[in-house]
């Protein structure tokens, strides 16, 4: 798998989250996965993947700003030839967020060298 490096930006990815194309950020700083609230109720269609709202945590920006939660769910999310059964925080953010959980969780590491 390769992600797209821009100057000073982190590493974006390409994949498909139920079969619909989507640009993922790999955000080793993240503690969770995060999709877009918008994605989730305005791109799939019914019936969708359940949404759980039994959370009982807060999430902020990198600048310490609140972030809106509104559940959790369990969907399929294709990277490259691979597919994992990934758990996202659905909330109020422009696009999906793959955290530090997701990147250890499947051994994965994002390199900033030169070439990577």
């Amino acid at each position: 798998m390769v992600a797209v490096m821009m100057p000073g930006c982190l590493p974006i990815m390409w994949g498909y989250c139920l079969g619909y194309h989507v640009r993922v950020l790999l955000d080793s700083g993240s503690t969770h996965n995060v999709m877009p609230s918008d994605f989730y109720h305005e791109q799939i269609p019914d019936p969708k993947p359940p949404i759980q709202t039994d959370l009982t945590m807060r999430c902020r920006t990198a600048t310490g700003d609140p972030i809106k939660l509104n559940g959790w769910t369990q969907v399929l999310l294709k990277l490259g030839n691979y597919e994992f059964e990934t758990t996202f925080l659905v909330a109020n953010v422009q696009q999906f967020i793959l955290g530090n959980d997701f990147l250890r969780g499947h051994r994965l590491s994002v390199s900033y060298g030169k070439n990577s």
